[in-house]
């Protein structure tokens, strides 16, 4: 099954590689940059429907992991 993958760190902007290298060389902080929204209430929704679905891809991930616990079970049982 094709599921889509989501991240737990949504606040934080994704830099090219030379704005991480130059974060390397930042030592006052002045590269930091984040994603932001418009109001605080946009802010605390997209982080709740974020959190819910990295709370659905571990349902997921779990499920899964205990299908093949499952099959390897039943493969053994059945010799």
């Amino acid at each position: 099954m094709g599921f889509e993958i989501f991240v737990s760190n949504y606040l934080f902007a994704r830099p090219s590689f030379f704005e991480g290298f130059s974060r390397t060389l930042d030592l006052t902080g002045n590269f930091d940059s984040y994603n932001e929204s418009r109001t605080p209430e946009e802010a605390d929704i997209r982080a709740t429907v974020n959190d819910w679905r990295m709370v659905g891809q571990d349902i997921s991930s779990a499920i899964q992991t205990y299908g093949k616990e499952i099959e390897k079970q039943v493969d053994a049982a059945n010799g």
